[in-house]
């Protein structure tokens, strides 16, 4: 009984020898320098700059993240946001004019391009709603928020 007691304590030497060779964890050093390549490749793409294409404008931005508005547009919304307070009805949750009824009255201030123009940049920038990218007699013009 020795001697097979003995065999097996020889097999299980032998085994976890083997075990110890065939599972064999990387070293300290391997596993430094596969980190060391993972940093490298990290640096590189934070260092990497791309300069922008020069066909792209960049926006300047305030701290808000808010696109900055030239003062004079900005003015020519706050009067656009004032008038349709003044002449529109409060429907659901905005004051809302017509279109047809906006052109009436701005008919001797501006012509009907430059009022498109001053509408969609209003809408743009998150300030009026309306249903469509072309403007005829049946839109709603929405205010959403006044200009600050």
């Amino acid at each position: 009984m020795n001697s097979a007691s003995g065999d097996n304590t020889n097999n299980k030497a032998g085994t976890m020898e083997y075990d110890k060779t065939m599972y064999k964890k990387p070293s300290a050093a391997e596993k430094k320098n596969h980190l060391a390549g993972r940093i490298n490749l990290f640096q590189e793409k934070v260092n990497h700059t791309r300069q922008p294409s020069p066909g792209i404008i960049e926006h300047q931005v305030d701290k808000h993240h808010h696109e900055i508005v030239d003062e004079s547009l900005m003015n020519e919304m706050r009067n656009l946001s004032q008038l349709v307070k003044d002449n529109g009805l409060q429907g659901d949750y905005a004051i809302q004019i017509k279109y047809d009824d906006l052109v009436n009255i701005c008919k001797n201030t501006m012509n009907n391009d430059k009022l498109n123009d001053l509408l969609l940049k209003t809408r743009k920038h998150g300030y009026i709603q309306f249903s469509g990218d072309t403007l005829n007699e049946d839109v709603n013009i929405k205010l959403i928020k006044v200009p600050y």
